[in-house]
């Protein structure tokens, strides 16, 4: 069955279920660029997207209804989708296997199917090599060719010009320029046997005919060949269906462990999984170097070594009333809400400097006793960091209720995080302070605007 006869089959599907609002089909290559995490598929003529918008409802409800209806469709796998957030990625559980021969690649993808089917949580179980097509061969006799002076470029123009034509000319109308295509009449050609009646030029001059110099013959192969590393490869793919995607790829790992390879074949497991460690791995780093630079700037400012970790230890506190706050509403701890809780040091680490700094002041300036000092700045700042908060809290609140899955996430991670520092770090701080701050530490100037007054 042809690709646009399964499409429309799809069609019938989509259109007797309510609540879709309205549906695009492309054939033969994939939608345009319609979401930011969503690559557009290769042009081929054994594909087709079809995307759905929906009226209301939940989306990942609806795919696992339609789920069974879409795969009782014959002559195609046909895979649900709903757009997430998230990194550019593929299918959430992935087993790949490398090697260089097809023919083994399949049989081990078709063994690896086998064994994984009946994982629960499981879904739309499929490998990147899909079904064999009819695709015809043509073997040159080299040896018999070169003795009748007739080389493999003059085969290949030959059976390219019969079946798809050639150039020959350009027809120049204004500024527009129309090729002319010089091609065998397409009736000439439409069986296989009609391919060994053509004629191939030599160098001589004369003309031989294609039977005498090669065979044509019909051979089965795959639609789709990628390659990694260098290497052959083939995806066993599939998703995650009433359970996480982590749990269900440990259990393939565990039903793979003894899965027998031939030499020169290596698996790896790929997936959900490994895409988040990657997004995060990049996140995490900016997340170090920007604590760095700050202990660097915070070392500088309070000219002390002491006083920059002080204040990087409320860091946690923020990320302690994050997490529990994405508990609380259901969000998922996912990029963007790693986004929030980097966002987060930054207000954390600046209601910290504004308690630290005025403690220093009372005591440098105004003498005061240490405890008395911290004491004393809690009180007075309690209002600017609290009106901080809330301020932060309140242009938040909108988006943390009507973002959507993308913004939602981080929106929750600030709010919650902000409240549990709020609160932790008017008590939390002045204890840190007075353990770790040696007498003396805050009787220190900050010698680096003292140093470019007295040059400038």
């Amino acid at each position: 069955m042809s690709t646009p006869l399964i499409s429309e089959r799809v069609e019938e599907v989509w259109a007797a279920e309510p609540g879709i609002r309205d549906f695009t089909v492309n054939i033969g290559k994939g939608s345009p660029m319609i979401y930011y995490n969503v690559e557009r598929e290769r042009e081929r003529t054994n594909f087709a997207q079809v995307l759905v918008n929906l009226e209301q409802g939940n989306a990942d409800e609806f795919a696992d209804q339609l789920a069974p209806k879409l795969r009782r469709i014959a002559g195609a796998t046909v895979v649900p989708k709903v757009l997430e957030q998230g990194p550019v990625g593929g299918a959430a559980i992935q087993v790949r296997v490398t090697g260089p021969n097809l023919e083994v690649l399949s049989e081990l993808a078709r063994g690896i199917k086998d064994r994984v089917a009946d994982v629960p949580g499981i879904a739309d179980l499929r490998d990147t090599l899909g079904d064999t097509t009819p695709r015809l061969v043509l073997d040159l006799d080299r040896r018999e060719a070169a003795l009748l002076g007739v080389d493999s470029f003059s085969l290949s123009r030959t059976v390219l010009m019969a079946l798809n034509g050639e150039v020959a000319t350009r027809f120049r109308t204004g500024d527009d320029e129309i090729p002319v295509v010089v091609r065998l009449d397409r009736r000439s050609v439409a069986e296989t046997s009609s391919l060994e009646r053509l004629y191939l030029p030599s160098q001589e001059g004369t003309v031989l005919p294609l039977t005498e110099l090669a065979t044509v013959r019909e051979q089965q192969g795959f639609a789709t060949i990628l390659h990694r590393d260098g290497r052959r490869l083939v995806t066993v793919e599939a998703d995650a269906s009433g359970r996480l995607a982590d749990d269900v790829l440990e259990d393939v790992r565990q039903r793979l462990d003894a899965f027998d390879l031939p030499e020169g074949y290596s698996l790896a497991f790929g997936g959900e999984e490994e895409e988040r460690l990657a997004s995060f791995a990049g996140l995490r780093e900016a997340l170090l170097l920007a604590l760095l630079l700050i202990y660097a700037l915070l070392a500088i400012q309070f000219n002390s070594f002491i006083q920059p970790v002080v204040i990087l230890l409320t860091v946690p506190l923020g990320l302690t009333g994050a997490l529990i706050g994405l508990l609380i509403t259901g969000k998922p701890f996912g990029l963007m809400a790693f986004i929030g809780i980097v966002s987060l040091t930054g207000i954390i680490i600046n209601d910290s400097i504004v308690l630290t700094d005025f403690a220093n002041y009372l005591q440098r300036v105004e003498g005061r006793r240490r405890l008395e000092a911290l004491l004393e700045a809690g009180r007075l700042r309690f209002r600017p960091v609290i009106l901080t908060s809330i301020t932060t809290i309140g242009g938040l609140t909108p988006l943390a209720i009507w973002g959507g899955s993308l913004w939602s996430p981080l929106a929750c991670a600030v709010i919650f995080g902000l409240i549990g520092s709020t609160i932790l770090i008017l008590i939390v701080l002045p204890v840190i302070y007075s353990v770790l701050v040696r007498t003396g530490e805050a009787d220190r100037e900050f010698r680096f605007w003292n140093v470019l007054g007295r040059r400038f």
